[in-house]
């Protein structure tokens, strides 16, 4: 660990490890708003490591973000991929135009406001992501205390706090990484404030149905329509109590909530459709086929979320999401709660299962805060099955329990070990490149265009430095870019690709120092 971690980052890692436990000592003592302000703190100390554990973009789909919101600085109503784009792009390619919608725009104006604070570095870019996951925690435990108990909240809660899936979306290693960091945040955010709003008086309805209303919006504008989530999760709710589905008033605050949302939403799709007509329609027709089309290939088996499901949680973690759903059903009195979480899950995990078409792990990680509540019910359950004040014995075994869950949901080895053993080298070229990219600024005259860059990491070029950049260009495109004005940088070679030609005619070509192949 001590060869590629800096003593910052071990300080860090164990000031977190720390943190966690003393969290767990001072709940055990009674002490909860002391505990639960120790847990988000080592939550946040958790994700800042992981924050810097990796010091270079990742390819799929960081990088890509990371530009996008480093150019939103400039101008945040206008997202770009290639902020001067010198030659001729496809506007439906994603990774190589010119406008970018391919995301609604909530977490990369995030992403842009903290590296305006702190700099276009991937510690400012990755920074949002980690005070939203550690924010997360106080969701989680709150819903868990509504449902259930403060015990299984506490559990839940320390859970996600140390979960390999949450990290890595801070590390920007996880599949769409920071863009699923924000959607489970306000996802997650829009269902407590539902079970707030369910639980509280009526003279405070108001602020939560205000509340659900903005996290709601916030969700839409992280990823599209799955962010209506709540209100499917709340309709259902509704419909399965005796009492509330014959209230009047549930289902005006309903619609009420429903109009504040779409409210928030609208303008930027107006904006856009205005603004970029073009971009925008093919955008929106390009999500829609995500649900009847196998889009980029992504398909799957209708079973491949559930077959997944350790591979993102930790092999064996079905069994106490499986108990803890029986704890739920036995033991939960607060049906509207039991039925708009359930609902929320079912939900998710049918539509992307059987009615998407193009499927991506992610996907259903929308829920992740709501399994974590069901696996700390069910180690809870396997302890104490009748739910019964608890023997010092049985408390005792609760906690041994929940400590091995943790380390195995925390999985310190795929954190580690994995980038320790990188057995193709992959990461040690990736920092190489890093750091010559940072370079290039004082290496290059101000204006010139750098070609020749290995795979996509054009995108990694135009983030560390001012330069516009292409992966490859041809003797035309080469042509082009002098004839604009601008020298042309090249690197003397790169990873499949063979020196281009054109150097040979252009005068005054920069060559760079090769990266590695």
């Amino acid at each position: 660990m001590h060869l590629f971690l800096s003593n910052t980052q071990i300080t860090n890692l164990i000031a977190a490890i720390l943190l966690l436990i003393t969290s767990a000592i001072l709940f055990k003592k009674d002490r909860e708003t002391l505990s639960l302000a120790t847990l988000v703190l080592g939550a946040f100390l958790l994700r800042l490591f992981m924050a810097t554990i990796d010091p270079f973009l990742h390819n799929w789909d960081e990088r890509f973000h990371a530009l996008v919101a480093k150019n939103l600085i400039q101008h945040p109503l206008t997202p770009t991929l290639n902020l001067t784009p010198l030659l001729h792009y496809d506007y439906t390619a994603w990774c190589c135009n010119y406008v970018w919608l391919h995301k609604q725009p909530l977490f990369l104006w995030q992403m842009a406001m903290s590296m305006q604070l702190f700099g276009a570095n991937v510690i400012a870019l990755r920074l949002p992501s980690a005070i939203m996951g550690s924010i997360m925690v106080l969701f989680i435990y709150r819903m868990g205390k509504l449902m259930v108990s403060t015990q299984i909240a506490f559990f839940a809660a320390l859970l996600f706090a140390v979960a390999n899936l949450s990290l890595e979306q801070v590390s920007g290693k996880a599949e769409v990484d920071h863009n699923n960091a924000a959607f489970l945040f306000y996802v997650t955010g829009s269902i407590w404030a539902l079970l707030e709003y369910d639980t509280c008086n009526s003279p405070n309805k108001k602020r939560w149905l205000l509340l659900i209303s903005l996290f709601a919006g916030g969700a839409i504008l992280n990823k599209w329509l799955t962010g209506l989530l709540v209100y499917a999760a709340w309709i259902i709710a509704l419909l399965l109590s005796p009492i509330k589905r014959w209230q009047l008033t549930n289902y005006l605050h309903l619609l009420s909530s429903l109009l504040i949302t779409t409210l928030i939403v609208l303008p930027w799709q107006w904006y856009i459709l205005h603004q970029f007509p073009t971009e925008s329609r093919y955008e929106y027709a390009y999500n829609s086929k995500h649900i009847w089309e196998v889009v980029e290939g992504h398909s799957g088996a209708w079973w491949m979320y559930l077959e997944r499901f350790g591979s993102q949680y930790g092999q064996g973690m079905q069994l106490f999401v499986l108990l803890g759903c029986i704890f739920w059903v036995r033991y939960v009195t607060n049906n509207f709660a039991k039925h708009a979480l359930f609902s929320a899950i079912v939900v998710v995990y049918a539509f992307f299962s059987f009615i998407a078409q193009t499927k991506m792990s992610s996907y259903v990680l929308v829920v992740a805060g709501i399994m974590y509540l069901l696996i700390a019910a069910g180690v809870s359950f396997i302890v104490n099955p009748k739910n019964q004040t608890t023997t010092t014995k049985q408390n005792a075994l609760q906690w041994i329990l929940i400590t091995i869950v943790a380390v195995y949901t925390f999985n310190p080895d795929k954190i580690l070990l994995n980038r320790y053993l990188d057995k193709d080298n992959e990461r040690a070229n990736k920092i190489h490149n890093t750091q010559i990219y940072t370079k290039l600024d004082t290496m290059l005259p101000a204006n010139a265009v750098v070609v020749n860059a290995p795979d996509y990491d054009a995108i990694d070029i135009m983030f560390y430095s001012h330069h516009q950049a292409y992966n490859w260009v041809s003797d035309d495109d080469a042509n082009i870019i002098t004839k604009l004005g601008y020298p042309i940088a090249v690197f003397k070679d790169a990873k499949s690709q063979k020196y281009p030609d054109f150097t040979q005619n252009i005068p005054n070509v920069v060559l760079i120092e090769p990266c590695p192949k």
